[in-house]
């Protein structure tokens, strides 16, 4: 009897010790996240041209972002998208602009967004340009081709002086 209570107890011992000690892995991979909400400076594949683009959160920070991106071309529309996270700094990202200076066609963008800190982040997109809107005439495509984008961090400015 006394060996069945002790193997009894043993038991709910370990049971215990093993839920206890998978409880904080559970929320390990939201706690250890960057939040990419703010305003990121781009390099697209490392050119002089840049990109300003301001990720907006929709569900309060969360899994879920909005992305507009202003181009130094005047010949394109400001850069529409989302920005979804699948995993750990990890996030699925889509949209599209329009270029009215040339041809009036489509530019549209997805692919992924990794931070590899806080203040730095790499984006591996396939960009794809259509003749007409993609939306309804996806036999439209001219051509498409893979990129990586280097983002760096808006730092904040220094409002101590009170000025």
């Amino acid at each position: 009897m006394f060996t069945k209570k002790l193997l009894f107890g043993f038991v709910a011992v370990s049971v215990l010790l093993i839920a206890f000690s998978g409880t904080p892995l559970a929320n390990d991979d939201d706690q250890q996240s960057c939040d990419p909400a703010g305003l990121w400076f781009g390099l697209p594949q490392g050119s002089d041209s840049y990109k300003v683009v301001s990720i907006i959160p929709l569900d309060g920070g969360k899994r879920r972002y909005i992305l507009v991106a202003e181009d130094k071309d005047p010949g394109v529309t400001p850069f529409r998208g989302e920005m979804v996270r699948i995993k750990k700094n990890l996030y699925k990202i889509w949209g599209m602009q329009y270029s009215f200076l040339v041809t009036g066609d489509y530019l549209v963008l997805s692919g992924e967004w990794y931070m590899t800190d806080c203040n730095t982040a790499v984006g591996n997109y396939i960009v794809s340009y259509y003749l007409e809107d993609p939306f309804h005439n996806t036999a439209s495509l001219i051509w498409s081709f893979a990129i990586v984008n280097n983002y760096d961090r808006m730092p904040m400015i220094d409002d101590s002086s009170n000025f």
